[in-house]
């Protein structure tokens, strides 16, 4: 079945231009779309310009997953592509739904790779295989939810059927993804990230330095998860993953800390209060915490992100602006955790890099010359959106720096020997 849904070709191009102006109009778009999702009792109404902001910031959020969503004459064409592990079926789910009647969204065909069937047939598989991601409580309602759809030029309608309760609902679904969650991690693995937890807050206790480097607390805590890894490659990417995961918990700001506690299902434990930075700045800090964790618990099937999208949307908070000092920091943390959950060897190597490193500078990049508190208006002028060329010749130049750095020139090596 497999090779016949997997294709060796994307069907939506990875090319995702994002500017603050449609970051600013998709947050809103969620926020209204929730509030009339709860609210109004005949139904949603969206435009097919917010709908198709939302997919791009989907698109920008999940850098696996490409969307669009076109306006063909009378008819109304959404389609994705998932880019998944390379294997010797193919490396895309190319997945295409067409809609043909204004006046039901239910027409149309759904096609699946090589598989194409009537969307109303996909929307009763679709039905069927609920009971696989929600409770009983959930399915019913869902399969129930829209009355009637349908859109013009401009705008999708969708009619709510009456009875159900809608919060209700959406607070079921959420409160599910998050028990979820909760079961990626297995008992073990959770056992070591407390094991880990405790030997931070040891080490914290030990010391009464006025500041820290996130350096003073990798370096020895990567040290214990390679006494536990028995020089195995794949046992040292799951000692680094939980290792991770704890100097998350234990260095994270409240938010992190917070997200992270949802997914182990662990509470973190008693912090003395520290001072730690990295680069001198507490926000780089987070920044590099933060892209580590996403990366791996996308790893683990939990799509979170920051990165480009978080700097932009610090912009709107009226806060400090766009940094690429900040960008840096980000990529520098998915760099290091993708070398750190390496099963092939990247997860010895950072463990033995650590081991003779000296400072951060040996996997934290020089941040320089890169500008940073750029206005929404500042950022626009200049760069336009994070894939114009005049971005592009930024980021380039931050890889340059970061693959400069002895960590990741050693791993360049390692993939060469491959």
């Amino acid at each position: 079945m497999a090779f016949l849904l997997l294709e060796d070709q994307p069907l939506v191009s990875s090319y995702q231009a994002i500017s603050p102006d449609t970051l600013r109009r998709a947050k809103n778009t969620v926020k209204y779309t929730r509030q009339q999702f709860i609210n109004n009792s005949r139904g949603l109404v969206i435009s097919i310009d917010q709908v198709s902001e939302l997919l791009s910031l989907l698109s920008h959020l999940i850098p696996q997953l490409s969307t669009r969503l076109d306006k063909q004459n009378d008819q109304l064409l959404y389609a994705f592509t998932l880019k998944i592990p390379d294997n010797p079926l193919g490396k895309y789910v190319n997945v295409s739904v067409r809609f043909v009647d204004p006046q039901d969204l239910t027409s149309g065909t759904l096609s699946a790779g090589s598989i194409s069937v009537s969307n109303k047939i996909g929307l009763k598989l679709l039905a069927l295989s609920l009971p696989l991601w929600l409770d009983q409580q959930s399915v019913e309602p869902v399969r129930r939810l829209i009355k009637k759809s349908r859109f013009n030029d401009r705008l999708i309608f969708l009619e709510f059927t009456e009875g159900i309760d809608r919060q209700a609902l959406l607070e079921g679904i959420f409160g599910q993804i998050k028990q979820h969650q909760g079961k990626l991690l297995s008992d073990a693995e959770i056992k070591n990230i407390a094991f880990y937890y405790a030997y931070l807050a040891k080490l914290a206790n030990n010391n009464d330095r006025a500041v820290f480097s996130v350096f003073d607390f990798l370096q020895p805590l990567l040290m214990a998860a390679s006494v536990k890894s028995y020089a195995d490659p794949a046992a040292a990417a799951r000692q680094n993953e939980t290792a991770l995961i704890a100097l998350g918990l234990f260095l994270g700001d409240h938010q992190l800390v917070r997200a992270l506690q949802n997914v182990v299902n662990l509470p973190a434990g008693s912090r003395k209060k520290i001072n730690v930075k990295l680069g001198g700045r507490k926000d780089l800090k987070l920044h590099f915490l933060y892209s580590s964790i996403i990366q791996i618990l996308t790893n683990r099937g939990i799509s979170l992100s920051l990165g480009e999208i978080k700097e932009i949307s610090d912009m709107d908070r009226g806060g400090s602006g766009f940094s690429f000092v900040d960008i840096a920091a980000d990529r520098a943390g998915l760099h290091f955790a993708s070398i750190a959950i390496d099963p092939a060897g990247g997860a010895l190597l950072l463990q033995n890099q650590l081991k003779s490193a000296r400072s951060e500078a040996s996997f934290f990049p020089d941040i320089s010359l890169l500008a940073e508190n750029l206005t929404q208006r500042e950022f626009a002028q200049t760069y336009q959106n994070t894939e114009s060329a005049a971005y592009f010749l930024v980021i380039d130049e931050i890889d340059r720096r970061i693959n400069a750095l002895p960590l990741y020139s050693a791993y360049r090596e390692l993939l060469n020997y491959r």
